[in-house]
């Protein structure tokens, strides 16, 4: 958490001052971990949320409707190939999901460096039908 705050707090201004677009989100909805109990992506949207919703007016709710069912390696992988394969079925939804139906989320993780991960999550929400899905990262390699 000693990184998580102040690299929230930056993302949050960044929203405020160039992507104002995600000030219209209902939900900041973090990529899971696997049950290590530590959750970047987590606690970077719980940073962000607090921000706006205490200096913008926002009532944006965390919301954890994913599930990463198997722990992969995949910065282990060498292709995507074998990262595409590795993240089918690695991740579910729960109850929460049905939250999501009809309102705004935005997918909020550390890093997107393929994508293949950003992509599965995505496709699990689409059946939910959200109204619109944004993704913001900290950093990006795609």
């Amino acid at each position: 958490d000693e990184y998580a705050e102040p690299i929230g707090k930056a993302m949050a201004l960044m929203i405020k001052h160039r992507y104002r677009t995600l000030l219209e989100s209902d939900f900041f909805i973090p990529i899971p971990t696997y049950a290590n109990g530590y959750n970047q992506s987590k606690m970077l949207c719980e940073h962000i949320a607090k921000f706006l919703n205490e200096n913008e007016g926002t009532k944006i709710t965390v919301l954890e409707p994913l599930i990463k069912n198997k722990d992969t390696k995949l910065h282990l992988l060498k292709t995507r190939a074998e990262r595409e394969e590795a993240v089918i079925g690695m991740f579910d939804s729960n109850e929460q999901v049905k939250l999501i139906m009809g309102k705004k989320i935005t997918i909020v993780d550390d890093l997107l460096t393929t994508g293949i991960t950003m992509s599965e999550c995505i496709k699990i929400l689409r059946n939910y039908k959200p109204l619109k899905i944004w993704i913001y990262v900290t950093c990006g390699n795609v």
